[in-house]
Formats: structure tokens, sequence, C-alpha cells
């Protein structure tokens, strides 16, 4: 009788046991990990806000625990290598950047594949660039840049985070389509060139609303344009880039969530159900726009084909600056 009851108590400590992992493993998660949303920057920008969000709203609609982990450097590609290399069960997430498409070209060799390695789930915001140059230099218009940077060639300079990063491939950009040569000044961060720009010791650069907004107000900065087909909400007393007599620029920073390739379909639909979600609440679509954002809201198909045309994109940029490889 004794064997009885313990082989009773056995059986019914084996059906306890796997249902309560039921729910947890139909997530394609394990019970009692934490999920993670890394991020390939410092904390404080609209990439690890926007990653600060995805896991708040993750959480409750997963029922379960996801934490905002920061790997910077190497322009993103540390922590992308990370989650690509990371196991495909939904518990490692990247809340990437565009700033990845121009690594594919930029770096001779990547520990990943960004359209093999990292599967897109989906786009969360995109952020225009604005032409910007200190109130002190005599143009007022992206004509009158042009102008003076071919009687000053490699005079006018411009500002950026970094070789690869938005702002320096829109400023080679510029230059080619516009036939100018500039100075390119790279910096480590926004703030750094945020100050030499409103000193007058770099002359322009191309930036997103919040790191130029607060310098417009106090009249440090003028904006000359900005890279959209049209007008920014943001700023519509601020002309595009034809309007304002310079070349048909149209460029925006994307940010979008993303999982290790091979990550079970049931959960990435689940994923991209609670992102698209989150970019259409109200409140979230007030505190992007706050910081100059425009929602997304595109599925794996389509942000796949933005990614391709944008790795293109930057691809061909960076071969006719002559851009060397890191």
């Amino acid at each position: 009788m004794n064997k009885i009851y313990r082989l009773r108590s056995a059986l019914r400590m084996i059906a306890w046991l796997a249902l309560a992992g039921l729910a947890p493993l139909a997530n394609g998660q394990e019970p009692g990990r934490q999920s993670q949303v890394i991020v390939p920057v410092g904390a404080g920008g609209l990439n690890d806000q926007l990653a600060r969000i995805m896991a708040e709203r993750l959480a409750a609609g997963m029922q379960s625990h996801f934490v905002v982990v920061n790997k910077p450097g190497a322009n993103g590609n540390i922590a992308a290598t990370y989650v690509a290399r990371s196991q495909p069960n939904g518990e490692t997430l990247l809340l990437g950047s565009a700033q990845m498409s121009g690594s594919v070209t930029l770096y001779k060799s990547l520990n990943y594949s960004l359209e093999k390695d990292l599967a897109p789930i989906a786009l969360l915001a995109r952020t225009p660039y604005f032409l910007a140059v200190n109130a002190d230099l005599p143009v007022k218009s992206v004509g009158d840049l042009i102008a003076l940077a071919r009687a000053k060639p490699n005079t006018v300079s411009f500002a950026s985070t970094g070789v690869g990063s938005g702002g320096h491939l829109l400023g080679e950009s510029f230059q080619q389509l516009a036939g100018v040569k500039l100075l390119h000044v790279p910096f480590n961060s926004a703030g750094q060139y945020s100050t030499e720009l409103i000193a007058g010791r770099v002359d322009m650069v191309f930036a997103g609303l919040p790191i130029i907004k607060p310098h417009l107000q106090s009249g440090k900065l003028r904006v000359l344009a900005v890279t959209l087909p049209e007008r920014s909400s943001f700023l519509p007393e601020v002309p595009t880039m034809r309007e304002s007599g310079g070349p048909a620029m149209e460029d925006t920073a994307w940010f979008g969530l993303f999982a290790p390739s091979g990550t079970p379909k049931t959960l990435m639909e689940t994923y991209e159900r609670i992102a698209r979600e989150t970019v259409q609440d109200p409140k979230i679509m007030e505190r992007l726009s706050a910081q100059g954002a425009i929602p997304g809201g595109e599925g794996p198909a389509a942000f796949s084909r933005r990614i391709h045309e944008d790795i293109q994109h930057k691809a061909a940029i960076i071969k006719a600056a002559g851009v060397p490889q890191q």
C-alpha cells in the first residue's frame, strides 16, 4: 500500500509540474526566465526610450518579465551580434536602428548578418533629419549653403556622431548630390557636437528634432530644410531640401524590433501584434511626437523590404564617397 501511495503521489506531482509549466512553454519561453530587450546605445535617446516602452508592453502582453539592457559600442554591432547569437526562444530581442544598415558595407567583417541572422518583427518609428547651421553662418537657404561650399571647398564643416552614422552618410550624400566638398568632423556624441555647433566651431549638421530644437529656441541655430518629401508637422515652417534650393534628399532614421532568426512563428506574430498596438496607442503616439518621431507599424515583410533598400542606399553612398572600411 505504501508503494502504491508513493507512486500515486509521484504521478500527481508530475502532472502538477506539467500543468504549472504549460503556459510559459506555450509562449516559447522557459518558466522563471527573464527576457531582455537589448539596446545598441546608452540610456536616454529615442532608441532607449522605445526599448523601455516595448519592454513594459511586452511584459503586460506576455505576462512575463522584460528588462532593458544597454550594450553600446561599434556602431551597434556589439548589441546586434549578441542578439543574433542568442537562442531563438523569444527571450532576447533587439531594439535596432538604421545605423545597422550602414554597418553592412562599412565593416569588413561583421559577426552577424543583418538580413539572415536577425528577424524583423515590426517598424516602431521613423525620425526625419533637419539640416541645421550655426546662426552666424551667412546662409539663409540650402541654395546659399551650396554656393558658399562651392566658393570655399573643404572649408564648410559638418558634424556627426561618427563614421557611418546617419548624420555622416547624409553629409556624404549631400556632397555627392550638390557637387560640393565639405569637411567632416566626427564626434563621440550629439552632446559634444552640439556644443561645437552653437559655438561656431563647426558649421552644420543633419540631426533629429530633439537635438536641435533647444538651440532653435535660443536662436543659436538656424534650420534650413527637412529630409522629407513634404514639410514636417514638427516644424511646418521649415522647407524641404528641394524647396530650399538643394537636391531632392529624402531620408529618415528607422527604429524597429528584432528577434534572432528561427524564433517560433507564433511568438513573432504575438510580438508584432503587441508592437502594432503599442505604436497605435494615442498616448504612445504623443510621446513619440514629442521626440520628433513618426509612429511606424510595418510588419516583418514591409520592414524587411525597408531594411534591404536602406542597405543598398547606404552602400552606394559609402562606396561613392570612398569611406574606408572599418
